[in-house]
């Protein structure tokens, strides 16, 4: 019964969320006051620290609504000085098919961003791109989120993966494992684009098209789908072979985008008619965003195709100076921190705030970089600040009353009860299953732990003890499962309600978007985890 009740909290947000399409700011505060309701009355914590750990959740807030911020504040910017306008004509003369600009940018550069600095940074940057580009709110999100995804295995420079080695210690030799999770995520890889445009043509193709109208258009895509498929899992599963966890994710987003922008370019495996979606006329109202980007040029001159990419250009390779430790440049950022032990005398109520290492401060820059780059006017700059404040603090709540319930749910153990914390007890309910059946359950597991954390990283810190120990204790192989666990908690990002909150504050969605978001990820995701499922099997057995 315990074990049931401490899943609760994560089956109401996804009850509410996907079923009921109630919005994640109503969501997240009912599933947090249930969460206190049920660690005060049946894991007996203590009101401080239930207090404690709330305050630590709405302090790591601050590192996500710094990137949303930072992502809108430049999106902003460029809004107001045209420079968004030139971005939008560079990929139109790219290509004018939404399928294809759905996949150079939901899945190239999401992946690319994904492995520079993770973090809820893809979607926030991605999603307004494709929205300036005229895509829905909705559909930008999703594609974001979807294409996001195989980069997030191995995360910022590998730090999914080496959390969860270094949890592990010296029990066992990890020495294949980023190899393992490097072909099972590699395999989802290969399906991802294809799914996302499956979406796109399904879901926000012209009205009145057939079913097989429909097929055609995904079918069409196919080849140019499984080319960008192809271009990332292979360079991912070799350098990952060769390196180890922290380059693959870089090597294999760098060359995809490459490769793809480039393909894209001359026409190769490109369909031959360009798709496009349904008129916005015919759009329903919660397809919209808030406001239309409206963009101010200022001076009679564009900005030119140059300028108006510099600041992305600037800021991927600050991420790639500041990221890779080969440069030594991340640890003396990384020791830039403000920290906070034992909030209110709690053990374990810690927060460390590093300024410099956060992405969002990066972006931040850039904007000011690019207000002086464009020669913009200071009430333009202001309207930008203005519209980015204002529309981060609509996110602030939700993300604060998110972050607060996985506090709560990861530190319940500190109680006058015995129990283990509510994390623990889910995992134990799942290692009570036969070994055939968990081995479907683990990459469920991990799953779980990013819907309700928003990371990788925090999915593989709950889950990877216990992922360890039920594999030994039925027989399966540790290696295996714990690449499951890894590559489950990267397709949980599609749905995690942080991620999909800040994707869908910088694109400017209304409310109740994230639910739709969600239900429309929730089977993107399952035939990921079934491909994986699969390749785990037919690749490596159960032992």
């Amino acid at each position: 019964m315990l074990n049931f009740l401490a899943l609760t909290p994560i089956l109401l947000a996804l009850i509410l969320l996907a079923v009921f399409k109630v919005p994640a700011k109503i969501t997240l505060p009912v599933s947090f006051l249930l969460t206190v309701v049920l660690a005060f009355v049946f894991w007996e914590m203590k009101p401080l620290e239930l207090l404690t750990f709330s305050i630590v959740g709405g302090l790591r807030a601050i590192d996500i609504l710094i990137i949303v911020f930072g992502a809108l504040l430049l999106f902003n910017v460029l809004a107001q000085s045209g420079g968004l306008d030139a971005i939008s004509k560079s990929f139109n003369n790219i290509s004018k098919d939404r399928r294809i600009q759905a996949i150079i940018i939901g899945f190239g550069l999401t992946s690319l961003l994904e492995a520079l600095a993770g973090f809820g940074t893809p979607a926030a940057i991605a999603a307004p791109l494709l929205v300036a580009l005229g895509f829905s709110p909705v559909a930008a999100i999703s594609l974001s989120l979807i294409g996001n995804i195989p980069a997030t295995a191995f995360g910022a420079v590998g730090t999914p993966t080496l959390t969860m080695m270094s949890i592990v210690g010296d029990a066992t030799d990890l020495s294949g494992l980023p190899l393992v999770i490097a072909i099972l995520n590699g395999a989802a890889a290969l399906v991802a684009p294809l799914l996302a445009v499956t979406v796109l043509v399904f879901v926000f193709g012209p009205r009145g098209r057939s079913f097989k109208g429909k097929c055609g258009s995904v079918l069409a895509c196919v080849p140019f789908a499984l080319f960008t498929g192809v271009a990332f899992a292979v360079p991912f599963v070799i350098s990952a072979y060769v390196l180890g966890p922290e380059m693959p994710s870089i090597i294999a987003s760098a060359v995809t985008l490459v490769a793809i922008t480039v393909a894209a370019k001359t026409g190769f495996l490109v369909p031959k008619k360009a798709w496009d979606f349904r008129k916005k006329e015919d759009w329903p109202e919660s397809w919209n965003a808030k406001e239309r980007v409206v963009e101010k040029k200022e001076g009679k001159k564009s900005v030119s195709f140059v300028k108006a990419w510099l600041p992305y250009i600037i800021i991927t390779a600050t991420l790639v100076l500041t990221r890779i430790p080969q440069f030594g440049v991340a640890q003396l950022l990384k020791d830039v921190v403000f920290s906070l032990t034992s909030i209110f005398g709690v053990a374990g109520a810690n927060y460390d705030f590093r300024p410099l290492w956060i992405p969002g401060t990066v972006f931040i820059l850039v904007a000011v970089v690019t207000y002086f780059m464009h020669k913009m006017k200071g009430r333009a700059f202001g309207a930008a600040l203005g519209k980015t404040s204002k529309q981060t603090f609509g996110a602030a709540l939700t993300i604060c009353f998110g972050l607060a319930l996985t506090q709560i749910m990861m530190n319940t153990n500190l109680n006058t009860s015995g129990l283990p914390s509510m994390t623990t007890m889910i995992a134990e309910m799942f290692a009570k299953l036969p070994a055939a059946v968990y081995f479907i359950v683990s990459p469920i597991l991990g799953i779980i732990g990013a819907f309700v954390s928003g990371s990788n990283t925090v999915s593989n810190i709950l889950f990877t003890k216990a992922q360890f120990e039920t594999a030994g204790l039925l027989g399966l192989s540790t290696t295996l499962i714990l690449a499951m666990q890894c590559v489950g908690g990267s397709l949980g990002n599609m749905i995690c309600v942080h991620n999909v909150v800040a994707a869908a504050t910088a694109a400017e969605a209304k409310d109740g978007a994230e639910s739709k978001v969600i239900k429309l990820n929730i089977p993107p995701m399952l035939i990921m985890t079934v491909v994986v499922l699969l390749v785990a099997f037919v690749a490596f057995g159960l032992n």
